[in-house]
């Protein structure tokens, strides 16, 4: 019995030494678990693979009222840029446009036609492989030239250095140093009118902002037309802030009847409360016709607008312009004056809403009454 009694208080006190000893050690382990799991990584990882979507809208619709052109026209522009990377290190984008109209042209003359007859047009593709031996980016991609873009409402969607050409090819980019670049690139354009084999290069130097200061742009190519002609192009702008930007450019035929293209500008804007937007604009016929890309062969305007903002919401202005239009295939020429008190609302950061009326007095004719309505946003 005794022995009995004596087996049962030996197993009983091993039961609760055990029991101590595994409260005890969950006791130690718990702060141990605990930074353990606070040093762990998550469960679910970011994904190295990211995917993004951007792009901006442009909508416009005018009047004309008991002018040479009557009725109402309408013009949308969807820009879509889709793109993925991975890493920052290799990344691809291809870009659409969605378009009804000429959005480029605002204030829109407003060509009537059926509105939702829209046209869908893919930009182009770039695959990028990004820093390279710590200096080179290289793109295989479809690319238009950045220098010389201009933000006066007529030419916003295209380019004053050469924007005939839409390469596909191949462009390396060299950085040499923190603020300058060079870029290298050769492509062909299956252009609808001719085939355009083209070799390019461009120099760009930054400022202190790490924005463009001066790009320097020059090519050599082969266009392969009615008339076959080879040409070499060149073109610079100077950026110095919000202040001015002055560019210019020329294209120059070798083996050929054609003429040389000239064409330059300037154009800025001062800022505050009251603000002065101006900008210059000038080309020869060529120039008119390939590198401006204007409907009416304008070759020299002058435009200015001043303008007031009375808060964060609400401002106006009075865009005052010189245009003159000379054609030598045709023969003629003319000279217009526009007065286009516009309003302009910011309802949101990055839309803005603009009503406007545009009086275009011919010098020598008619005058032309329309207004509309521009709505651009980003998304």
């Amino acid at each position: 019995m005794k022995k009995l009694t004596l087996i049962m208080m030996l197993t009983l006190l091993s039961s609760l030494l055990l029991t101590a000893r595994e409260s005890n050690t969950e006791m130690e382990a718990e702060p141990v678990m605990k930074a353990a799991a606070e040093k762990a990584p998550a469960t679910e990882e970011e994904s190295p693979l990211t995917f993004y979507m951007n792009g901006d809208v442009d909508a416009d619709m005018a009047f004309g009222m008991g002018s040479s052109f009557t009725g109402v026209g309408h013009a949308l522009d969807a820009n879509f840029t889709f793109g993925t990377s991975y890493r920052d290190i290799v990344s691809g984008e291809f870009y659409l446009t969605v378009s009804t109209g000429d959005a480029g042209d605002l204030p829109a003359f407003g060509l009537p036609g059926n509105k939702w007859a829209a046209d869908m047009a893919f930009d182009g593709v770039c695959i990028s492989v990004n820093d390279l031996f710590g200096f080179l980016n290289l793109n295989i991609m479809d690319y238009t030239y950045d220098t010389g873009s201009t933000s006066y409402y007529l030419f916003k969607n295209q380019n004053m250095i050469l924007p005939l050409y839409y390469p596909r090819g191949i462009k390396a980019a060299f950085n040499l140093g923190k603020k300058a670049s060079l870029e290298v690139g050769i492509g062909v354009d299956d252009g609808a009118a001719a085939d355009i084999y083209v070799a390019d290069s461009q120099f760009k130097l930054m400022n202190d902002k790490e924005t463009d200061l001066l790009n320097v742009y020059f090519a050599m190519g082969k266009e392969n037309a009615a008339e076959d002609f080879t040409f070499i192009a060149t073109g610079f702008d100077f950026t110095l802030g919000d202040y001015l930007q002055v560019f210019g450019g020329a294209l120059l035929p070798i083996n050929s009847n054609q003429q040389v293209a000239l064409h330059g500008g300037l154009e800025g804007s001062i800022g505050g409360d009251f603000s002065l937007a101006y900008a210059i604009l000038g080309g020869s016929d060529r120039a008119e016709r390939l590198i401006l890309g204007s409907t009416f062969l304008e070759s020299f305007m002058i435009y200015t607008e001043p303008g007031y903002s009375f808060n964060d919401y609400f401002a106006a202005g009075l865009p005052l312009e010189y245009h003159h239009y000379r054609s030598q295939l045709a023969g003629t020429q003319s000279d217009q004056i526009r007065v286009v008190p516009s309003l302009y609302f910011y309802p949101m950061k990055g839309m803005e809403i603009r009503v406007w009326y545009q009086l275009a007095a011919n010098i020598k004719g008619k005058a032309d009454n329309f207004a509309g309505l521009e709505i651009m946003f980003p998304f």
